[in-house]
C-alpha cells in the first residue's frame, strides 16, 4: 500500500485544522482568536482586533470567515495550499490575502468598508502564516510577521494608487493636525481608533493605534 509522503501530510493536517477552525460555530460573532496555533501571531490576531469599534467589528468578522472560505476554496488545488509551491511563501500570504479582500470588495460594488476590509485582510494574512508555519513550509517568527506586514502595506497603497508624494501630503497634514489637541481627537473618534464615551463611563478609552486600519480611509 503506497503511503503519503510525510510532508503531504503534515500540509493536510494544517489544512484540514484551518479548514475546520473556519467552519466552527462563531461566538458571539466574533472570530476566535483560538483558532491561531502560533502564540505571536495569535497575539498580533489579539491586537489587531482590540482596535476595532464593535460597528467595524462586525463587518470584520464577516470579511474574514468570507475570506476564509475563500482561501480554503478548492482543497489541494485552493489559495491557501498553494503556498506550498510558492517560491516567496511570505509575500504570498500577504499578496494573496489582500486580492481576496479586494475582489470581495469589487464584488460588493465598493460597499465594503475600508475600515473593516483593511483589518480583515491583516487577519487572512495571520491565518496564512499560521498554515505556512503549521505545514512546515517556512519558519514565522516576529520578524517574519514584520516582512509580512510591510509587503501587505505595498500592495495595499499599490492598490490604491496611493503614492510617496501623496503619503509625505498626508504626513504633513497629520503633524498640523496633532498640533491641536481636539483635531487629534475629533479625527481619531471620526477613524473609529477610540470610542466615544457613554455617558456616566468616566472619558473616552484610547484604544492602541492600528496599523492598518487608518492607512485607508
Amino acid at each position: 500500500m503506497n503511503e503519503q509522503p510525510i510532508k503531504t501530510q503534515v500540509e493536510n493536517q494544517a489544512i484540514n485544522e484551518v479548514r475546520n477552525t473556519a467552519a466552527a460555530p462563531v461566538k458571539n460573532n466574533a472570530v476566535s482568536p483560538e483558532n491561531i496555533n502560533n502564540p505571536i501571531l495569535k497575539v498580533a490576531e489579539q491586537r489587531l482586533e482590540s482596535t476595532l469599534v464593535p460597528v467595524v467589528r462586525k463587518n470584520y468578522d464577516k470579511i474574514v470567515l468570507a475570506g476564509m472560505a475563500t482561501a480554503l476554496e478548492g482543497g489541494q488545488d485552493g489559495i491557501l495550499y498553494s503556498l506550498h509551491q510558492s517560491k516567496n511563501p511570505i509575500y504570498d500570504a500577504a499578496k494573496g490575502a489582500l486580492n481576496i479582500v479586494l475582489l470581495m470588495r469589487r464584488q460588493a460594488r465598493g460597499t465594503m468598508p475600508l475600515k473593516a476590509m483593511v483589518p480583515a485582510g491583516m487577519t487572512l494574512m495571520i491565518k496564512a502564516l499560521d498554515f505556512i508555519d503549521k505545514a512546515g513550509i517556512a519558519k514565522v517568527d516576529v520578524n517574519t510577521i514584520n516582512q509580512a506586514t510591510k509587503f501587505y502595506m505595498e500592495e495595499l497603497l499599490k492598490a490604491f494608487h496611493i503614492t510617496g508624494k501623496m503619503l509625505d501630503t498626508a504626513a504633513n497634514n497629520l503633524h498640523n493636525t496633532v498640533q491641536d489637541p481636539q483635531k487629534l481627537k475629533s479625527m481619531k473618534q471620526a477613524a473609529g481608533i477610540v470610542r466615544v464615551p457613554r455617558p456616566g463611563t468616566g472619558g473616552v478609552i484610547n484604544a492602541p493605534l492600528a496599523t492598518t486600519q487608518n492607512q485607508v480611509s
